[in-house]
């Protein structure tokens, strides 16, 4: 009994099948993968806001320290002369 061989345009349209939804698979993943990236995107944007602010409160919170400090070491100086 001889083995039957598939005609070479079976195996054509087969393996173009499986590259054609290969293909099509592989750019909705994509598309998937860039709507995440969005929703991603449009945590982040207001989040680095708000530490920016709050890089600023730390900024203005550390001169009134160290303005009160140096009133404090004026104060100390001045007490013992």
């Amino acid at each position: 009994m001889k083995s039957a061989k598939i005609p070479y345009h079976h195996r054509f349209t087969k393996y173009f099948y499986q590259l054609f939804f290969s293909g099509l698979l592989m750019g909705f993943r994509t598309l998937a993968i860039e709507k995440r990236s969005s929703e991603v995107w449009q945590i982040l944007v207001p989040l680095k806001s708000q530490f920016g602010k709050f890089g600023d409160l730390l900024e203005a919170t550390k001169k009134k320290l160290q303005e009160s400090a140096n009133k404090i070491d004026a104060a100390t100086t001045f007490s013992r002369h």
